[in-house]
């Protein structure tokens, strides 16, 4: 009975036993995971407080920065905004991730992420205002407090989540102790049922030890988790420490912001990434306010263990030794029974925040030391804001300005015009620019220089008004002053102008008499003491026209009146006229004078030749008056050359005098020559270096001297210039291969210069000093490759150039060769001569390339060189050959210059009347047709000027007659004011031969011949009638085509101006009127240009080629 039932009981009891253990397993179990699952909400709970608070911070990071973006514009707060909410959109996912465990404080989550959202669109917004409206509206966004507020709120959403979650974190903690009571409860149960059943006890403990395996693998992984939303956290430094200080924890983002790496840091303190004078003074503020001392680790902790958590900003040392500031925050870690374990630091980099406040610290104190005064106003014009300096500058507190008008400070003696200008360009969007007289709080006036502009909002609306101005009161009192010394200066300049021009009327007068008349005596039967006599005379004139010339010039450039010219011209012909101008000189100083442009140098140039030439002739004329004996050599080279450009260096040197170097700083001076025995013994004013130093820089270039006392000088300048279009290239000689010249000069820089032009041309050649060591060379050429070219200088000592070339020819020992002799002017041999030495060709020293490139192809291809350039006087050279119809009509009142420029007219050919005054060139202009008048400026009665508009009016509807003025004025501007009174040309006093000769080649009509010898050539020899009908057909066409370009120049119409210059030019160039052609082209390329600004003298220009190619044609139709 009693084991019947032993089974039964067993298995009863076995089954209840089991049951029993099942019921406790499964209690134990229950245990177990709710163990697990308080732990992992302990952990969470720290989690959410520490993400929530991250997120805080970067809140906090984001409103600093946009602030500091907004004030300051700058585009670095800009970026650390945009970091700032990215690392926020980071950490809402973090905290949404973490809150899944947690969905009783779902709603304080939902509220901070909603709040952050609202702050950062608020954020946006003023970003926006800023980016695209301005400062002041961005700034009213800011004052709003609309931020502030949401700043607030988010403050309490994030600490009442907190305040939750440290709730939930504590009765977390309670019911994890609770349940680790149940557990011991439960295991004493379990031990005490293995005493019942061992077996059932220990497979229960096998299995609860299973269960607790898994369960501590699973706290592992979530810990694990942990870690990693930690590590995600990448602009925060997380470390952890035990108790001791010692690190346990560095996450990534702490090994990105301070460089070190897990393995480096673990197990040491908090110092090592501290600056150690911040801690020690830290420490001494914890001993001061806690009343016991506090050092080494405890100065980051102390607080931490009194239960706070303590933010401080602190500076890091990175692994490389650089420091940046941080936020910290300091918490303790605490177990599940809330003992603490150790602690957790938190730091963010504020460096950027650190910036910006620093830049909106600079702005502040920029805006409020400001020395200008500002004024912000809103829409309607009441004052928001006043700087320090306005408050200054107007006597009125801030209080008194806020909210009022700024017609506060309005004076009532501005035009009202003037405020209708500012209203209508401020409300039209625009900023405005002006001055007003302003009123301060005492009463007196102010006068400021303003600058007024609107602010918009996105839409387009004005919401403020920035007033930035100026106090110009004192600068206007001087404007006042400077003023009234300006018109004293303007009065002064024009009495100057006036006597100047006086001054040059009454000394040209006299001059012209003089000069005019020594020209026409020279040119009689003179005995050799008589010429001598003149040519002193007309000497002393030329002298003493250049010393006014110089002063007049001074003149001009002292005043600003001297204008530089950008014409295009030939360098090569202007130097080589330049050099013809001064070869006679040279010569009678019997001195060596040549010039060389080096073959970099691009010739076809834009700028003031004319200029460039009076520089010229300034060096060079200096050099050969102070320079007794040797040389005069000028150099042109090339420093820099680009598209469009091109700087050349010009380079005078001579072996004269020199200048002590004591001298040269202050030669370049007014009225300054080395010494004063100098202007003793060659004379001048002084002014020549002066004006070429002025000239030069008009001109954008520099100007400067090397000399040596008793050695000579080298004067230099350099020049820029603009490139034109090039001119046709040189004929080149046949061949020039197999050409060996030699050089013969007892001048070193005259065989240099030989010697470079040859090679430009691909001659091989040798250069010696005498006429024996020519001959020694040329007997002694190698066999086969003897000198068939020889260039000899005809003056050299010994044996002459002459003589050279006689001993040549009569020495069988020396192979044929072609002979060029250079000689200088007025050295030209005879036919007989030539053929005796059987020289080739002769050219004249100055070289002249072409020249001597001549004589070289004609030596070379063994034909005759076309003769030597007679350089004859300028006078012979323009003379034309007169015509008795011609008749020529001078009005000059000064009898002097009557007979001056009748003589002169009598020299070349033509006879004349003459008036007195005015009236009486008027009186004549009725009885008779002048082909020309020569019109005096200055006379009584009635003057040129008044007299050629007298006679314009009277041919109004007839044939115009060429006039030109005869003027002893030379300022500026005066051949504008002749053209301007209808005057066709203008030659100033004295007028020289050459000159007038020139005058009457351009107006007499028979040297407009070309034109009929180029109709014949179109027409043929045959067909007379076909010529005359050609000529008739242009010459009703001239009028219309004529008027048709003066039309289209006054209306300014630049197309209808180019089409009929354009019309006029073809039909000229067909008929063979070239110099009309070429005018028409001028004004054809203005109209193309887009201009229709046809200069007075250009027009003239045209009427007189027209006037020319009319008279031709009408004698070529008349038959």
């Amino acid at each position: 009975m009693k084991f019947k039932y032993l089974p039964f009981l067993a298995a009863t009891a076995g089954a209840a036993l089991i049951f029993v253990t099942l019921v406790i397993s499964w209690q134990f179990y229950r245990n177990v995971q709710q163990s697990r699952i308080t732990q992992q909400r302990i952990a969470q709970s720290n989690a959410v407080i520490s993400a929530a608070k991250n997120l805080y911070l970067q809140m906090l990071t984001a409103e600093s920065a946009s602030r500091s973006y907004i004030l300051s514009g700058n585009t670095a707060a800009l970026q650390a905004y945009n970091s700032a909410t990215t690392e926020m959109d980071q950490q809402v996912k973090v905290l949404t991730a973490l809150e899944k465990y947690h969905p009783e404080a779902r709603k304080a989550r939902e509220e901070l992420i909603a709040l952050l959202a609202a702050r950062k669109a608020v954020s946006q917004e003023g970003i926006l205002l800023r980016r695209t409206v301005g400062l002041e509206a961005a700034s009213r966004l800011v004052k709003s407090g609309k931020g502030t507020r949401l700043s607030e709120q988010i403050k309490e959403a994030y600490e009442a989540l907190a305040r939750q979650e440290r709730r939930d974190l504590s009765d977390t903690e309670m019911y994890a102790r609770s349940i680790a009571m149940e557990r011991n409860t439960l295991v004493g149960m379990t031990l005490f049922m293995i005493f019942l059943l061992l077996a059932c006890t220990l497979g229960i403990v096998i299995y609860s030890a299973y269960k607790r395996r898994i369960a501590e693998e699973q706290l592992g992984h979530e810990h694990a988790r942990l870690q990693g939303v930690l590590d995600s956290a990448r602009q925060l430094s997380i470390i952890a420490t035990d108790l001791n200080g010692s690190i346990t924890l560095f996450s990534q983002g702490s090994q990105r912001m301070l460089g070190y790496k897990p393995e480096e840091i673990l197990g040491k303190t908090p110092a090592e990434i501290h600056v150690s004078q911040e801690v020690e003074d830290r420490g001494r503020e914890l001993t001061a306010s806690l009343g016991r001392t506090v050092t080494g680790f405890e100065v980051f902790v102390a607080m931490a263990k009194g239960g706070s958590i303590e933010n401080r900003e602190w500076t890091y040392r990175r692994k490389d030794g650089t420091l940046f500031p941080v936020e910290l925050t300091v918490t303790p870690l605490r177990d599940v029974n809330g003992m603490t374990i150790g602690f957790l630091g938190v730091a963010m980099d504020i460096t950027t925040r650190k910036k910006s406040q620093q830049e909106m610290r600079k702005l502040s104190a920029a805006v409020k030391n400001s020395p200008t005064s500002i004024l912000i106003t809103d829409p309607e014009g009441r004052i928001e804001y006043v700087n320090p300096k306005f408050i200054e500058l107007t006597g009125y507190s801030q209080a008194e300005l806020i909210g009022q008008n700024p017609r506060i400070i309005n004076s009532g003696k501005m035009h009202k015009s003037v405020f209708k200008e500012l209203w209508d360009t401020l409300l039209a969007g625009k900023e405005w620019h002006g001055e007003l007289l302003n009123r301060k709080k005492n009463g007196q006036f102010f006068w400021e220089s303003a600058s007024i502009s609107p602010v918009k909002d996105p839409q387009g609306r004005i919401t403020n008004f920035v007033a930035v101005k100026l106090d110009i009161t004192e600068a206007k009192l001087n404007q006042h002053e400077l003023e009234k010394a300006k018109d004293a200066a303007v009065e002064l300049a024009r009495m100057k102008s006036e006597f100047l021009a006086n001054m040059s009327h009454e000394i040209r007068t006299p001059m012209n008499a003089i000069i005019g008349m020594t020209g026409l005596l020279l040119d009689t039967q003179l005995s050799p003491r008589q010429q001598d006599y003149v040519r002193t005379v007309n000497s002393a004139g030329e002298a003493l026209l250049d010393i006014i010339n110089d002063i007049l010039d001074f003149s001009k450039i002292e005043s600003g009146k001297l204008q530089i010219e950008t014409l295009d011209f030939d360098l090569r012909e202007t130097v080589e006229s330049t050099a013809d101008l001064l070869a006679p000189r040279a010569q009678g100083k019997g001195l060596e004078f040549e010039y060389f442009i080096e073959p970099g140098v691009y010739p076809a140039l834009r700028g003031d030749a004319g200029r460039v030439r009076q520089v010229l002739l300034n060096l060079l004329g200096n050099a050969m008056k102070f320079t007794e004996r040797g040389e005069v050599i000028l150099r042109v080279s090339a420093l820099e050359a680009r598209d469009g450009e091109a700087r050349l260096r010009f380079a005078v040197s001579d072996t004269g005098i020199g200048v002590p170097e004591a001298a040269q700083a202050s030669l370049f001076q007014a009225f300054t020559q080395a010494d004063a025995s100098t202007t003793r013994k060659y004379g001048g004013t002084g002014l020549g270096l002066s004006i070429s130093k002025r000239l030069v820089e008009l001109m954008g270039g520099e100007i400067g001297l090397e000399s040596e006392p008793g050695r000579g000088s080298t004067f230099w300048f350099t020049l820029p210039f603009a490139k034109g279009e090039p001119k046709a290239p040189r004929r080149e000689p046949g061949s020039l291969d197999g050409v060996r010249a030699l050089i013969v000069d007892d001048n070193a820089a005259s065989r240099e210069i030989v010697a470079h032009h040859l090679a430009a041309w691909r001659v091989e050649s040798e250069a010696v000093p005498s006429a024996d060591a020519a001959l020694a060379a040329l007997r002694g050429a190698p066999a086969g490759k003897p000198f068939n070219l020889v260039i000899t200088d005809m003056q050299m000592p010994g044996m002459d150039g002459l003589q050279l070339a006689r001993a040549i020819e009569g020495d069988p020992a020396i192979p044929r060769a072609r002979k060029v002799l250079m000689t200088s002017l007025g050295q030209d041999l005879s036919g007989e001569e030539m053929a005796a030495g059987g020289i080739s060709a002769c050219v004249h020293k100055p070289l002249r390339p072409s020249s001597l490139f001549e004589a070289v192809a004609a030596a070379v291809e063994g034909r005759e060189a076309a003769p030597a350039e007679a350089r004859r006087a300028p006078a012979e050279e323009a003379a034309p050959e007169a015509d008795k119809y011609f008749r020529v009509l001078v009005a000059e009142d000064n009898a002097v210059n009557q007979k001056v420029a009748l003589r002169q007219l009598e020299r070349l050919g033509y006879a004349a009347d003459v008036a007195a005054n005015g009236l009486e060139a008027v009186a004549a202009v009725k009885r008779q047709h002048y082909d020309l008048i020569l019109m005096d400026c200055q006379m009584p009665e009635m003057d040129g000027f008044q007299a050629t508009a007298e006679i314009r009016r009277l041919e109004a509807e007839g044939r115009r007659t060429p006039i030109v003025a005869m003027t002893a004025n030379a300022l500026q501007g005066d051949r504008e004011k002749c053209i301007e009174a209808g005057m066709d040309a203008y030659i100033p006093k004295p007028v020289r031969l050459e000159v007038m000769a020139e005058t009457l080649k351009r107006w007499d009509s028979r040297l407009n011949s070309f034109v009929i010898a180029e109709l014949k050539d179109l027409a043929g020899p045959e067909d007379k009638a076909f010529m005359a009908e050609l000529a008739a057909t242009y010459l009703k066409d001239l009028p219309g085509r004529l008027e048709a370009i003066k039309t289209a120049a006054a209306a300014r119409d630049a197309e209808a101006l180019r089409q009929a210059a354009h019309a006029l030019k073809g039909s000229s160039g067909n008929i063979g009127a070239q110099r009309l052609q070429k005018v028409c082209l001028l004004i054809e390329e203005i109209g193309r240009s887009g201009s229709a600004e046809v200069p007075a003298a250009l027009l003239a220009d045209l009427d007189a080629e027209a006037a020319g190619t009319r008279i031709a044609l009408e004698a070529l139709a008349a038959g």
